[in-house]
């Protein structure tokens, strides 16, 4: 074979793989990944009121992996979790910081292996704290397609209502519209706090379950769902982690 077929052989082939290799990672240059950060209040993802970059735990903690494995981020601030799932279904969102697994938004999203596993509480209003489990004949507010309805259709006798986010589930409870939510601690504490109902709204009784909560990532985006599992466990158990993680939440665990 000559030179000359064996050069056009492999520029036929580079330009075969090229568009498969630059579709999955951002090329030196081109534009940031879009991550999406749904409102948690502080400290895990709210907007500074005095300056209004997006920041939290959750947004310098996706950051920092970013960092690792030189990915360029572009965030964009949500408040419920049906505007985050709409950002990946017609904006092209990468990837999202902290989703809790579930077998619904295993459809939606694939997810890196576990970064935290919390506890899935109770929360009811102050004044109604005789409620400390979840019985028949309650009404149990729960945010659509989470971890939470997986638990919670287990139980019998109890009326299931869905929200499309924590704000929604939190107004159903103070009109009464519920019983009773349940969620993580760490995903409500910063909107109760913004909303001024801290103390109204109390966690009771034992814990429902345990939700494992990773990096969501677009759908079929191997590419990038590796580099992120490559760092994750490293990322976790590195000095630079406990750092954000003391930075957001040291002051009140010691």
């Amino acid at each position: 074979m000559s030179t000359t077929r064996l050069i056009g052989s492999a520029c036929i082939c580079i330009l075969v793989l090229f568009p498969l290799l630059a579709s999955a990672l951002p090329a030196q240059g081109e534009d940031p990944l879009l991550s999406v950060i749904q409102d948690y209040g502080r400290p895990l993802s709210f907007v500074d009121p005095k300056t209004g970059a997006i920041t939290g735990f959750q947004v310098e903690m996706l950051d920092a992996l970013a960092v690792r494995i030189g990915l360029k981020l572009k965030h964009v601030f949500v408040k419920t979790y049906a505007e985050l799932v709409r950002k990946f279904e017609r904006e092209n969102a990468a990837l999202t910081p902290s989703v809790a697994i579930s077998n619904d938004r295993k459809m939606i999203f694939d997810f890196t292996e576990p970064y935290e596993s919390i506890p899935l509480l109770i929360f009811v209003r102050s004044e109604d704290t005789q409620i400390q489990t979840i019985q028949a004949g309650l009404i149990i507010g729960a945010v659509r397609a989470s971890a939470a309805v997986g638990y919670l259709r287990a139980i019998e006798g109890i009326k299931i209502d869905l929200y499309p986010g924590y704000q929604e589930v939190i107004a159903a409870l103070m009109e009464r519209r519920i019983d009773a939510f349940t969620a993580s601690a760490g995903r409500v504490r910063g909107m109760l706090i913004d909303a001024g109902l801290d103390g109204k709204v109390i966690p009771v009784g034992p814990p429902v379950g345990v939700v494992h909560r990773a990096v969501a990532v677009r759908k079929g985006n191997t590419a990038l769902l590796e580099r992120l599992n490559e760092e994750v466990a490293v990322f976790v158990g590195s000095s630079e982690y406990q750092k954000i993680q003391e930075k957001w939440f040291g002051a009140e665990e010691k």
